[in-house]
């Protein structure tokens, strides 16, 4: 159980950084609700994978230590590749609506006579 404690006080500044991103979004959600809707779809699927991969190593090592390590091997190196793709595919819809919820400045127009 204190493996648990442990992973989660490592990995909380960065699961509270999402929640917060979240709220963030959800403020800006009457202006550009799509845009906003990406954005909180990405940081939630960031938050789910990054909190089940801190809580599944130290929940199956301390419940099931013999069957942990006999998949330590094949399942935690799986489990890990589909959240860091979980995750990836968060950060894309959260950069997509970033650059959707904050344009930058308009091109400058063309010089007249050129």
């Amino acid at each position: 159980m204190a493996q648990v404690f442990l992973s989660l006080i490592i990995n909380g500044p960065f699961l509270l950084a999402c929640l917060g991103g979240m709220v963030f979004m959800f403020s800006r959600w009457r202006r550009q609700p799509v845009a906003a809707a990406w954005a909180v779809g990405g940081l939630l699927m960031i938050f789910l994978a990054s909190f089940a991969g801190a809580l599944a190593t130290p929940i199956m090592l301390g419940l099931f230590p013999s069957e942990a390590q006999r998949m330590s091997k094949t399942l935690f190196p799986f489990m890990t590749f589909v959240l860091r793709i979980v995750e990836a595919g968060g950060l894309a819809l959260l950069l997509a609506a970033i650059g959707t919820l904050f344009p930058g400045k308009p091109a400058a127009p063309p010089a007249p006579g050129a």
